[in-house]
């Protein structure tokens, strides 16, 4: 059965090498960077704007 995978794999061009696979860090480290800079941006625009309008921050904005 694995040796029908193998051939299979090798067949189609890909290579499963399932002891090491590739690192994914780049693509993760550049998904969290730009949520995180997404996230704090939407924020500060609602903190402002709501100061902005009341002119004051309430307690529970704070949450």
């Amino acid at each position: 059965m694995v040796v029908v995978a193998r051939i299979t794999s090798l067949q189609l061009g890909r290579n499963y090498y399932f002891a090491n696979p590739a690192s994914l860090t780049y693509q993760s480290n550049t998904a969290i960077g730009i949520s995180v800079g997404l996230t704090t941006t939407l924020f500060s625009l609602k903190t402002y704007v709501r100061i902005w309008i009341k002119r004051t921050l309430a307690l529970e904005e704070c949450k």
